[in-house]
């Protein structure tokens, strides 16, 4: 269970004096946008060069971070902060380089699984606009910062091509206990405009950690590039959620998102727009690992999967390490040298696994926390069971086993026998040979699967990293290529002409 530190505060009523003898941060929630008491956690971001540090992309080094459990915090009222007193990351406040630093505070009153990422996008958050502070060493000073901004549900506004996604699953309702929805994009290309009728098959395209179905809002341009080839109705989805990134795998921690994609949604996008069944999944890096598993997971359901530059599946090489291996640490290698998350070139190191799982501590929906909540089990108090143990990176065994479940490389290999004739020559991996999350092992380790167990599946390294390398001319050859051979096939086999 992730921990967070307590920090010491105390409510004061804002026209109330105080003396100080430390530096300190006032942080204030006006009734204009609080109006009943809260309990939650309360985030300050700082950093000297993001402007908005609540919106920081946190990469590589994420940016300077504290959290406070608060309870019943009434309207009108403020907290004060001491900054000497707190746990933070990368260090107390007080103890962080002098000088002028971008500050932010947002209030998070989610406790329970949602459907938005970060804490900026979580409805009913209340948050302060960024100010510039100067920290100097005059410890006597008091900061202040007010929540005054609510976050809002975001509007889509569909055009002639897009139309939004929200459908409230059965499944994942009932095993949360509360209305889940799955959002997304669905872009309709001109052939089903201009011909209602037409029976189209559906691509569906699962994006990376990070990336959300907003991109299409009110936007025919975002939808461009999927409303040329007539042949396809497009459904985006981004996989968002509390945790991270649902993968859309049957999870214990996020609830079973494959079956809500394949038993509830899809079908309902067939029907709407009565599709011809054909159904091509493909997705780059998070949703590269979603494509993949949804197609081995669900292999009558889906005609073909390109998996892009996917998340490590064969955990083995989990972006370098062995999670099986005795002794396995996640923070230092077997020299006691850090372990890199990042490269550039392929080579030089640009963030750390501990620095990341450090800061992963305090704040919610980042890439390690969404890795353990879709691949481990809940400890005996229902939490959501660690990979490692935050301060000292050991991997637990007995949670290393339960993942396994997810290890896709493990699970083509123990079960090839049975999907030999559902997926065989219907998936196509790719990987840059760069690859910045160090990717290569993985693929490396399932290439000589593939070769020693006669497995069917098409995978290949291409030039790039993992941002580049979907620009990759023959790469997007292949991938072309690669679909319009299934499609067509299907057809001949729908036909009964030459079936597969």
């Amino acid at each position: 269970m992730i921990r967070y530190f307590r920090v010491m505060i105390s409510a004061i009523l804002l026209m109330g004096a105080m003396v100080v003898n430390a530096q300190q941060l006032l942080v204030k929630f006006p009734s204009t946008v609080l109006k009943e008491k809260i309990s939650g956690k309360l985030y300050v971001f700082m950093s000297k060069t993001d402007n908005e540090p609540l919106n920081s992309i946190n990469f590589p080094l994420p940016v300077a971070t504290t959290v406070t459990d608060i309870s019943n915090v009434s309207p009108d009222s403020a907290l004060l902060l001491d900054l000497g007193a707190q746990s933070s990351y990368p260090v107390p406040f007080k103890k962080l380089e002098r000088g002028r630093y971008f500050v932010q505070a947002i209030f998070d009153r989610s406790h329970e699984f949602g459907i938005e990422r970060t804490l900026a996008d979580r409805v009913g958050n209340v948050y302060s606009p960024p100010v510039q502070l100067l920290f100097d060493d005059n410890t006597d000073t008091t900061y202040s910062l007010i929540c005054d901004k609510l976050v809002r549900e975001k509007e889509f506004r569909e055009t002639t091509h897009t139309r939004r996604i929200r459908f409230r699953s059965d499944v994942l309702s009932r095993f949360h206990g509360k209305d889940i929805f799955i959002n997304g994009a669905l872009v309709l290309p001109d052939t089903l405009l201009k011909h209602p009728s037409a029976r189209l098959p559906v691509y569906i395209y699962i994006a990376g950690f990070g990336s959300s179905f907003l991109r299409f809002n009110g936007s025919d341009e975002a939808a461009g590039a999927f409303t040329n080839d007539p042949k396809f109705i497009f459904l985006f989805l981004d996989g968002s959620c509390s945790n991270g990134h649902t993968a859309y795998a049957n999870s214990d921690n996020n609830g079973p998102w494959g079956d809500a994609l394949v038993r509830e949604l899809i079908p309902e996008i067939e029907r709407k727009y009565h599709c011809n069944g054909y159904r091509y999944v493909h997705g780059h890096s998070s949703g590269g690992w979603s494509a993949l598993y949804l197609q081995v997971m669900y292999p009558d359901f889906f005609q073909q999967c390109w998996a892009s530059s996917p998340d490590s599946y064969d955990f083995r090489d989990f972006s370098g390490i062995n999670i099986y291996e005795a002794g396995a640490n996640v923070f230092y290698d077997k020299n006691g040298n850090l372990r890199p998350s990042a490269l550039i070139g392929g080579e030089i190191p640009i963030a750390y696994v501990k620095t990341r799982a450090d800061w992963e501590r305090l704040v919610p929906g980042e890439q390690f926390n969404s890795f353990n909540a879709v691949f481990s089990g809940k400890d005996t108090s229902g939490s959501c069971q660690q990979l490692w143990d935050p301060r000292t990176g050991a991997v637990d065994p007995v949670v290393a086993d339960k993942w396994r479940r997810f290890d896709l490389s493990y699970y083509i290999e123990t079960h090839w026998k049975d999907l030999a004739g559902k997926i065989a020559d219907k998936v196509f991996i790719s990987v840059g040979e760069q690859d910045n999350f160090l990717l290569q092992g993985a693929n490396r380790l399932f290439q000589k699967t593939i070769r020693e167990n006669k497995i069917k599946i098409r995978l290949g390294f291409y030039s790039g990293d993992h941002f580049t390398v979907t620009s990759n001319e023959k790469l997007l050859h292949d991938a072309t290529q690669y679909l319009n051979d299934s499609y067509s096939a299907w057809e001949r086999h729908k036909a009964g002409v030459n079936g597969r």
